[in-house]
Parts: C-alpha cells; structure tokens; sequence
C-alpha cells in the first residue's frame, strides 16, 4: 500500500514538472501513446495484421502421429516390464521416434518462422511506415519517440 502511495505521488510530482516545463517554453506538447497490444484483437485489431497471421499457421504437424506412436510405445513398455519380458527392441524403436520427432518439430519451427517473414512481416512494415507517416504530420518538430 505505502509503495503504491509513493509510486503515485512520484507520479504526480513527475507529470506537474513535465507539464511546467510545457509550459515554460510556450509550446503546446502533444503525447501520442499507440496500443499495440489490440492489433492483434480479433475485434478491435488490424484486419490484414489478422488475416495474415492466420494464413501463417502451420496447418499440418506430422508429429501428431509420431507423438501417439511413442504414446503407445511407451505404453508398451511399461507392459513389458511388467512382465519382466526384454524392452531392447522396443526401447531403440522409442528413441528413434523421438528423435524423428525433434526433428519434426525443428523443421516446423524453421518452417513456421519462413512463412512468418513471408506473410506477416510485410504487414507489419507497413504499419510502422503509417504510424511513422502519422508522427510526421502529428508531430512536424520530429519530437515523436520512436521505439
């Protein structure tokens, strides 16, 4: 409670020596704050931005089948050691599609980040160059932050 009172009062006296020195030079300071975070609300957000990052997905992961398979290879291990039979088999079958599996995935992942600078990157460079262009005509001193 006490930090928050503090954070609150640093708040305030920040913002009164800000808008002091605002006004000290005569100069009408204008503050811009875009919200990034709802360009990709599936209501409020950037159409294309949305269309393209669903266009992107990875729609077919063949690990799917290889993760039952070790599911049921697993399983069956357990089986055999139950029964105090021999895993040797089934154990080097197991390893191998796991790393078939690993594999997968890292081939997915390279896939998924291609398409991505394919798809969506484009989108989102021309994001940055109309709020660029905004800060232009907003902001014509060139005090606009860019981050």
């Amino acid at each position: 409670m006490i930090k928050a009172i503090n954070l609150l009062i640093l708040t305030m006296v920040f913002t009164a020596s800000v808008f002091a020195q605002a006004n000290q030079s005569g100069n009408s300071n204008k503050i811009a704050v875009i919200d990034t975070s709802l360009f990709n609300n599936q209501k409020q957000g950037i159409k294309k931005l949305i269309q393209a990052e669903r266009s992107y997905s990875i729609e077919n992961f063949e690990g799917y089948d290889l993760k039952k398979e070790i599911n049921e290879l697993e399983t069956k291990i357990i089986y055999l050691l139950s029964k105090n039979e021999s895993i040797n088999e089934s154990y080097t079958e197991l390893q191998k599609l796991k790393a078939e599996l690993k594999d997968n995935q890292e081939h997915t992942k390279a896939e998924y980040h291609r398409k991505y600078s394919i798809v969506v990157e484009p989108v989102i460079e021309k994001i940055r160059r109309k709020i660029i262009e905004f800060s232009k005509i907003n902001f014509p001193r060139g005090r606009a932050a860019r981050y």
